[in-house]
């Protein structure tokens, strides 16, 4: 394979982790807007979709309760 050729597996790996980096960095800032607001049901409604994503049924439930 000549090296000029990119894998795709090279490609895709930096990009996950980036991502996931950054939904990790997001996820730090809406459990703190959580902290400061209890009450604010956008926040609720973003951390229950995320533990929900992260199949996290435990967590999920508990800010979907507190989001009804």
């Amino acid at each position: 394979m000549p090296t000029s050729e990119v894998k795709v597996e090279d490609a895709i790996n930096p990009l996950g982790r980036r991502q996931s980096a950054r939904i990790f960095k997001i996820a730090g800032s809406m459990m703190r807007a959580q902290e400061v607001d209890p009450t604010n049901l956008e926040v609720l409604l973003a951390l229950c979709v995320r533990h929900t994503n992260e199949l996290e049924q435990a967590a999920a439930l508990k800010y979907l309760y507190s989001w009804l």
